[in-house]
């Protein structure tokens, strides 16, 4: 059976709010380059930012195999965070602090709110996944289409602020107008919980015998059906390692070059460029579509 479009196109707009803070520093690497003390080395700066706070997802993922951690409320607490973290960038990311010790000032402003920011964006992918694992497959599949347009849609504000030579709107602007699409994403969330069809989708997973009697993810690798009584007599972790360890492996490379070892050189790869600051607005931008 098809799945309600309605709740359908509100689990694409929930699953926008995934990416938004950290796509939305980026595609202002330009700006920052030729604003900030760090000037093209600042990549560098908010990638390392960024990956610290992988952290955090991690140790909400051990925290939830300890404690039942509500999914409802972990989700309203990120996006409404999500939202302040782009007031606040809006509003402090020129914010320059010397550190003791330190021969010059730094953007303490625009790391710390990425620090923040990358926070939300990574715990993201653990909460917001078991959340939408309550519903039919369909609506996983728009939460997939939604994070997808995460980019799309920081881009197409960015298209939007950089006419040629020119800005539309500032960069704070810019920032909370992303604090808005974090809003928008709230209020989505907020039918899908609320909302009759939100409430009856969740119950009718819930009560089907498919739901109570299978593994969700023997459906999901497509596992022969003989194989779920092998499944049965031996370790379910090494059975999950035994199936996933190749993409896993695959992901972690990756991850290394993409959001490792990528950012820390997107700037400095147009420094031979004359025009090299229009040239990587326009890039990155184009990139995130």
């Amino acid at each position: 059976e098809r799945p309600h479009w309605g709740l359908f196109v509100l689990f694409c707009i929930f699953g926008i709010s995934s990416w938004v803070t950290i796509n939305s520093v980026f595609v202002e690497l330009p700006t920052f380059a030729n604003t900030l003390p760090e000037g093209w080395s600042i990549g560098s700066y908010l990638g390392l930012a960024v990956q610290l706070a992988n952290i955090f997802a991690l140790l909400y993922f051990l925290l939830s195999q300890r404690w039942r951690i509500p999914e409802t409320a972990s989700i309203y607490v990120l996006l409404t965070f999500g939202a302040l973290v782009g007031l606040l960038l809006g509003l402090f990311w020129t914010k320059t602090t010397v550190i003791a010790g330190s021969s010059r000032a730094h953007s303490s402003g625009l790391l710390g709110f990425t620090l923040l920011g990358g926070v939300v964006d990574c715990v993201s992918s653990v909460v917001f996944w078991p959340f939408v694992s309550q519903y039919r497959t369909p609506y996983t599949s728009a939460l997939a289409t939604g994070e997808g347009m995460s980019g799309v849609a920081v881009g197409m504000l960015a298209l939007v602020q950089n006419q040629g030579s020119r800005e539309t709107f500032s960069t704070s602007v810019f920032f909370w107008l992303t604090a808005g699409l974090m809003l928008i994403s709230a209020a989505a969330f907020t039918l899908i919980v609320l909302s009759p069809v939100g409430r009856a989708e969740r119950r009718r997973l819930s009560r089907t015998d498919d739901h109570r009697d299978r593994d969700p993810l023997l459906e999901s690798l497509n596992t022969p059906a003989d194989s779920v009584q092998r499944y049965d007599q031996f370790d379910s972790r090494r059975w999950l390692l035994r199936k996933v360890w190749s993409p896993l492996c695959h992901q972690v490379i990756f991850n290394f070059i993409g959001n490792g070892i990528m950012p820390r050189l997107v700037t400095y790869s147009f420094l031979c460029y004359v025009r090299g600051h229009e040239v990587m607005s326009l890039s990155i931008t184009v990139a995130l579509f």
